[in-house]
């Protein structure tokens, strides 16, 4: 595989480092959110959308490498799907910590399951884009009664 792809799959290659490579993945998220804040919306949708773009070609090509049908290792859907979450909703501490708790809720519950088997990298990126937009509902949701 290419080295660059494994790179942008794995997140830096922080998928490898732990036994919770998700977890690693989504802070991660977090990172690029924080590193986003205070700019133009349309500046993170761009970055959004090239996330998941390069996402879906990384992560297709890790998972041939791998062999493994959405290797743990692969960690740039945690990613988008943190971003996602966070996509037009205001940086606090209170929706960065909600927000990370809800889509590691939903990406571990994984409510639409059958995304997962889509296959390929748009298997992959799916169900956590999936689980990024029910986080993001939730959140507004909770702002909306709060």
């Amino acid at each position: 595989m290419n080295r660059i792809a494994r790179f942008i799959a794995t997140g830096a290659y922080i998928g490898h480092l732990s036994r919770a490579p998700g977890t690693l993945g989504s802070l991660e998220g977090v990172l690029i959110v924080l590193a986003l804040r205070g700019r133009e919306p349309a500046i993170y949708g761009v970055v959004l959308a090239a996330v998941i773009a390069v996402g879906l070609w990384a992560s297709g090509a890790a998972e041939k490498e791998y062999g493994v049908v959405d290797d743990q290792r692969i960690v740039i859907d945690e990613i988008a799907g943190f971003l996602l979450t966070m996509l037009l909703l205001q940086v606090t501490l209170q929706t960065l910590v909600l927000g990370f708790v809800l889509f590691r809720v939903y990406d571990i519950w994984k409510p639409v399951s059958r995304l997962e088997k889509i296959p390929g990298g748009m298997g992959i990126m799916a169900d956590d884009l999936a689980a990024g937009v029910m986080a993001n509902v939730t959140l507004r949701a909770i702002a909306l009664v709060w």
